[in-house]
């Protein structure tokens, strides 16, 4: 079983970028242990009523991909809270969303998606892969998901898509493609991709067709920038 502290503490240690805390924040990060220790047992109180063991504290998950965290907070008022907070695995690279446009016309992917067990329209995105830069990984994607290569590519900028608990910062590039295929059928479920035409997509988002938050996002940050 994994030492939660232990592995927080070392984790301070590798991506001190994580833990940056000044006496401005609204909400202030608790670092030192002793004080740790001290909320950890008014968090076990308070969460009680809630069915939840306030003394989860640390790094509660580690994977290859994603690394979780419960971190002890001070709020305004004094008091302290065990938030959740989702990165990316620290040694691996920020992720690519990809735009994929012909012409005035949007490309998107047909995908299943296990966290909302069900099909969406989606655009092409992923991991980058390390030593791998976000153009690199971005036109691997395009690649695997929609066999095409990109004729012109462009960074738009980064964008945070769940600061509630996420902290990756993924980038997205506009992509000018020619031709396209859906691929990855077999290890991915994408079922199609399909070329949608501005009335066509305007269409979709108004029938509650195209709910993926990337997406969106991503044609929110397309559309103020063009």
């Amino acid at each position: 079983m994994i030492d939660r502290m232990k592995a927080y503490r070392a984790l301070m240690k590798q991506r001190p970028d994580w833990f940056a805390s000044s006496d401005e924040d609204g909400l202030g990060l608790v670092l030192d242990e002793a004080e740790i220790e001290r909320a950890r047992e008014s968090l076990a109180e308070n969460y009680a009523e809630y069915g939840e063991d306030g003394t989860t504290l640390g790094v509660i998950f580690d994977s290859p991909y994603y690394t979780i965290l419960r971190d002890v907070v001070k709020r305004p008022d004094g008091s302290y809270g065990g938030y959740i907070r989702v990165f990316n695995a620290p040694d691996r690279p920020e992720g690519v969303w990809i735009l994929p446009t012909i012409g005035e016309d949007i490309v998107l992917t047909r995908e299943f998606r296990h966290p909302v067990r069900g099909w969406r329209w989606q655009i092409p995105r992923g991991f980058c892969d390390v030593g791998e830069t976000g153009e690199q990984a971005a036109r691997r994607e395009l690649q695997e998901e929609l066999n095409a290569q990109a004729v012109a590519i462009k960074e738009l900028g980064t964008i945070e898509p769940d600061t509630g608990s996420l902290g990756a910062r993924p980038r997205l590039y506009h992509v000018e493609i020619e031709t396209f295929e859906a691929s990855g059928l077999d290890d991915e479920a994408i079922s199609e991709a399909r070329r949608f035409s501005p009335t066509d997509l305007k269409a979709l988002i108004s029938q509650g067709d195209l709910v993926d938050g990337p997406a969106l996002a991503a044609l929110g940050l397309y559309s103020a920038l063009r």
